[in-house]
């Protein structure tokens, strides 16, 4: 009965829903039917509902689409592309009516100015924005900039800048510099340009690192952009806002009134913003971007989106402090068989939990050089698989957050403006079982320092696996202080190298296994290698095909990573015998990949959830969990606490190791505790942790409740000290519970806590 209820009650639900249809040919006075359309998608997103259909025809749609309700489960709000017909939404309106300013010059009244982000094309073609010197090949990884002679916090100049520039000519542009150590570049508002000695007066925008590590008193190149004064070259506009006039001079000569020039208008042509089962198929964009920001189990399949964002900057550096990208954030959202591409800063961008891009081809980001990347992960849960990542500035992956998996991904051309950078990129996070297995990355074109998986300073709780990575400086870097990094099974065509800024500088639980590595590993004494093929000798065959490779069966089982064998032993390296064609990672289409989030359950894992005390800063939580999920105990007082300083400081300067640490200050005993459900009976396992007093008497991190007498170690030290506990489980004991304690009154500090198995790998069986 209650069967038949649901089948009655999901059946009157479709009856009732409604299909809008839209075409280039309609009129929003229409009722929106098949034969008498909508004008416009956004009529229809101002009357859709729940299970409601809006179907659209061929053409091009210049509006921003933000639909005013939200689906649900069961019944979601979908907009469609009319079959086989292309339907493109663009931030984009034409700009007409040109007249001939002086000389090669047009002009033409233009009524909207989004200052920083205007953008303007011809037939089709991004066009440049007036600047000095001018750009000569059109690439936009080629900064063809101008040398700085001299710099400082003051600005910079240059002996080649024309003698014939008035003073302040340049005044409220905008000047990209690429300078120092080339992390990123950074843009800064003119405030005054002095003709007589060639400088350009600016404030280096923050942060601190930025304003030290780029000045311009360290050399570089630059380029000026957004005054009048660079319009001298075929291809190039300016915008003058105080009387909304274009000014152009065409990349052919030719009446521009003969040719499509448009203006990008809007800056979002989707908006989802706290939008909930909404889908939208087979819906191009070009000029325009999509807000997902709050949005759940939203959709968007079958897009190619060009040209999604632009900035010239100004007053930015590593961050460009905008949406500067495909924008995900919210909960259980799915990007998929989406070609997304040309973004002055990131490609997808994606935040909150759980979300998943799938079978994606991202291209031609970050072309401003800052941090953006094709690929950008913050928040919790991702799942990014099965994607080819090409051309960008700095990073092709650049990960924080928690939890996540980048798997069967493709990343090469990366580098291309910036140095001492990763095709995967992170640094000062705590992965959290960060998982980043059977991946190419290959050709990191940096000018300096041009690294594959780069897991920079201070990097925790990632696993790696069954990767191959190639024609890069080094295929892995392990910048100190590295802690409970697992590195299996990998295929790397050059050095393992590590650096850090300290004698101090340490690795903690950071282990290699089972790598085939070309060029030898550096030595560390903390550093754990078991099982690798150093020196070995690739070819490029190998590196795709994954055949005549050496290490096979030289390698050691390793339970959820590399359990699945044929011969005596898995094999070294990221291909195994048998695999037979071998994996192969990157978009494809014409294949509707499956993929689903699941992390290996292996033991080698780090078994503490939450142990560095970041995640209620990647995630949001109430106020009461943010110590999720430890739970507190004694006075209950407990509380997550940022450090000072950033990866260049010294951890035992600040109350934290990086980012945040856990603050103990209740006025008699205080404490939190966490129960571990992960573990295997009768196996030993190792606790561990960094702990100091500010003062407090002492403060202790133990275990209890595994099948033996609780245990703790305790440190009354005002800098930070590694302590280290055994224990072993009982014979059918899977839990056990992990305990961080001050004994009576004063203040203590913890951070980076690990639970981890006391694992040694036994040798391969003999012949």
């Amino acid at each position: 009965m209650m069967r038949r209820l649901a089948i009655l009650v999901l059946w009157s639900a479709r009856l009732l829903a409604t299909e809008y249809h839209v075409a280039p040919t309609g009129d929003d006075k229409n009722p929106g039917t098949a034969d008498k359309p909508f004008r416009t998608i956004q009529r229809a997103a101002s009357l859709i509902k729940l299970g409601d259909t809006c179907h659209i025809r061929g053409g091009t749609y210049r509006e921003t689409v933000q639909p005013w309700k939200s689906g649900q489960d069961g019944r979601p709000i979908r907009f469609v592309a009319h079959r086989g017909e292309q339907v493109v939404v663009s931030g984009a309106d034409p700009v007409t009516g040109w007249k001939r300013h002086k000389g090669n010059i047009w002009k033409a009244d233009m009524p909207w100015n989004l200052g920083r982000n205007n953008q303007v094309f011809f037939d089709g073609q991004m066009l440049t924005e007036a600047r000095w010197p001018n750009d000569t090949d059109g690439d936009l990884f080629t900064a063809n900039g101008a040398p700085i002679s001299t710099g400082g916090d003051w600005g910079l100049s240059c002996d080649l800048l024309p003698d014939t520039l008035a003073t302040d000519a340049w005044q409220g542009g905008v000047a990209w510099v690429m300078a120092g150590a080339r992390w990123t570049s950074f843009t800064a508002t003119i405030a005054s340009y002095k003709a007589a000695e060639k400088k350009v007066l600016f404030s280096i925008p923050d942060p601190a690192w930025v304003r030290e590590h780029m000045n311009p008193r360290r050399g570089g190149e630059f380029y000026l952009v957004g005054c009048l004064a660079g319009l001298d070259a075929p291809g190039e506009w300016y915008y003058e806002k105080g009387d909304s006039t274009l000014y152009l001079i065409p990349p052919v000569d030719d009446d521009p009134n003969q040719h499509e020039v448009l203006a990008r208008r809007r800056y979002t042509a989707i908006d989802l913003k706290g939008r909930s089962h909404v889908q939208f198929s087979d819906i191009h964009l070009h000029a325009g971007g999509v807000d997902m920001d709050d949005a759940h189990r939203c959709l968007i399949e079958r897009m190619r989106a060009t040209y999604i964002a632009h900035t010239r900057g100004g007053q930015t550096a590593a961050s460009l402090n905008e949406k500067c990208a495909l924008y995900i954030a919210g909960d259980g959202n799915t990007i998929r068989d989406c070609e997304i591409a040309f973004s002055a800063g990131d490609g997808i961008r994606v935040g909150g939990n759980d979300n998943r891009v799938v079978n994606c081809y991202i291209h031609d980001t970050g072309y401003l050089g800052s941090y953006g990347a094709p690929l950008a992960l913050s928040g919790t849960g991702h799942l990014v698989s099965h994607c080819t990542v090409h051309d960008t500035g700095r990073d092709g992956i650049l990960l924080s957050g928690q939890a996540h998996i980048v798997q069967f991904c493709e990343v090469y051309n990366t580098g291309r403006l910036a140095r001492d950078t990763g095709l995967l990129y992170t640094v000062g996070n705590d992965g959290g079982n960060t998982v980043i297995h059977h991946n190419w990355f290959h050709d990191n074109k940096a000018a300096g320092l041009g690294l594959g998986i780069y897991l920079d300073n201070f990097t925790s709780n990632y696993l790696v696996h069954h990767n191959v990575v190639w024609a890069c400086d080094d295929p892995l870097r392990l910048n100190k202080p590295s802690t409970y990094n697992l590195i299996a099974n990998n295929t790397l065509v050059g050095p393992v190298a590590n650096w850090g800024r300290w004698e101090t500088d340490r690795m903690f639980a950071v282990r290699l296994y089972n790598n085939l590595v070309a060029k030898g590993i550096q030595k560390h004494p903390d550093l754990i290698l078991s099982h690798n093929a150093a020196n070995a000798a690739l070819d490029a065959a190998s590196l795709r095909t994954g055949k005549d490779r050496p290490g096979v069966d030289a390698g050691i089982l390793i339970p959820g990573i590399a359990d699945q064998f044929l011969g005596r032993a898995p094999d070294c390296g990221a291909y195994e015998k048998g695999d037979d064609p071998p994996w192969k990672p990157g978009h494809d289409f014409a294949l509707a990949h499956r993929a689903d989030y699941k992390p290996p359950k292996t033991p080698l894992r780090n078994h503490v959830r939450n142990g560095s005390f970041e995640l209620n800063r990647v995630t949001t939580l109430p106020v009461n969990e943010a110590l999720s999920p430890w739970k507190p105990t004694g006075a209950k007082a407990a509380k997550p606490i940022p450090g000072r300083g950033g990866i260049q400081t010294h951890y035992d300067e600040r109350d934290s190791i990086i980012g945040q640490a856990l603050c103990l200050s209740g006025p008699s005993d205080d404490g939190i505790e966490q129960e571990i459900t992960t573990l295997d009976p009768n196996t030993r396992y190792v606790l561990a942790g960094w702990l100091k007093v500010k003062d407090a008497a002492s403060v202790r991190l133990g275990v209890r409740g595994h099948g033996g007498a609780e245990a703790f170690r305790a440190v009354s030290s005002g800098k930070w000290q590694l302590v280290t506990l055994d224990f072993t489980t009982g014979a059918a004991n899977t839990k056990a519970t992990v305990f961080i304690t001050k004994p009576g009154a004063g203040t203590a500090f913890a951070d980076d806590i690990g639970l981890l198995p006391a694992w040694k790998p036994e040798p391969p069986p003999r012949e």
